[in-house]
């Protein structure tokens, strides 16, 4: 299975695709600002909410240039 397929990528797997270390996904995940799911003693970051996430930071970054 491709990563295009994945539904979902474990803390690490989504702190490497949005390129900031993995204590920062947990933080993220444990204020609620990262969705998730536990899976025993795994927490499953759902592709839809790294798109999410992502979608959700672009307008920052662009009124941070256009100052």
């Amino acid at each position: 299975m491709e990563d295009t397929e994945r539904l979902s990528y474990r803390a690490q797997e989504a702190a490497d695709l949005l390129g900031i270390p993995y204590r920062t996904v947990m933080h993220l995940i444990h204020r609620g600002e990262l969705g998730h799911r536990r899976a025993g003693r795994y927490y499953l970051v759902p592709r839809s909410e790294i798109e999410r996430f992502l979608a959700a930071a672009v307008p920052e970054s662009r009124a941070l240039r256009a100052v």
